[in-house]
């Protein structure tokens, strides 16, 4: 298998490819019998698109399960307001009954 590399306008044949090293990314290319490999300059390998894509399913697995969760919380704390609505207003009643009997609600110890 062959490579090519520019130089100006034109390309140039890489005749091994095997072990080559780009001079402009740093990345290195290796041949094996079944397919080749594409290192980056620290030495961890490309990923196939196979792998990407399993990256991506599984991210958009996780985002749709973090989704749900954040949702569940929202609707959580929506209950929460509502029912701090309730308390509020019944503390409210209470307070105006208590200012009709003659008991101002602020001066009541609690």
């Amino acid at each position: 298998m062959n490579g090519y590399q520019r130089a100006g306008n034109r390309l140039r044949v890489i005749e091994e490819i095997n072990g080559w090293v780009s001079p402009r990314l740093g990345i290195r290319f290796e041949l094996n019998p079944d397919e080749l490999l594409v290192y980056y300059p620290n030495g961890e390998q490309f990923k196939t698109t196979v792998e990407l894509a399993q990256e991506l399913e599984q991210t958009q697995q996780e985002l749709i399960q973090k989704e749900q969760v954040l949702e569940q919380t929202y609707q959580q704390l929506e209950q929460k307001e509502q029912e701090l609505l309730l308390e509020r207003q019944r503390a409210e009643r209470l307070a105006a009954y208590l200012r009709n009997q003659g008991i101002n609600p602020d001066e009541i110890g609690g």
